[in-house]
């Protein structure tokens, strides 16, 4: 299973702000939904662990109609018109959901509605 987070205080209150992910730390299980929860936890708590996604927040980071999508560091495009076109292009399966064998590989949303999205890193556990 995969886990998503962030380290950086102002990337999880950006996301939490502007592209309504909701969060939880290391150290509980409450659910933070507010940006400014985000920074007083860090300035006034001194927080510096891992901010994770929440997993009812996960399909925020799927990608949608009009993304800027940055593939392997080098390429980016914008999501095409269609789910279709996503799923062609992002994660690489036919209308029928097949694997397509030149599938471009990993890709990620870098801007959505015009504002900046914060990728997040990851770990396995």
């Amino acid at each position: 299973m995969t886990r998503y987070y962030y380290t950086d205080p102002l990337a999880a209150a950006w996301m939490c702000k502007h592209h309504k992910i909701l969060l939880t730390t290391e150290e509980s299980d409450f659910i933070y939904n507010d940006w400014m929860d985000i920074l007083e936890l860090h300035v006034d708590d001194c927080y510096r662990g891992k901010y994770y996604i929440h997993p009812d927040s996960l399909p925020i980071l799927e990608p949608m109609v009009g993304d800027l999508v940055n593939h392997d560091e080098y390429f980016i495009w914008e999501t095409g018109q269609s789910k279709q076109y996503i799923d062609a292009h992002f994660f690489g399966l036919d209308k029928d959901g097949n694997n397509l064998p030149n599938f471009w590989g990993c890709s990620r949303v870098i801007r959505r509605g015009g504002k900046a999205f914060m990728w997040p890193e990851s770990e396995e556990v």
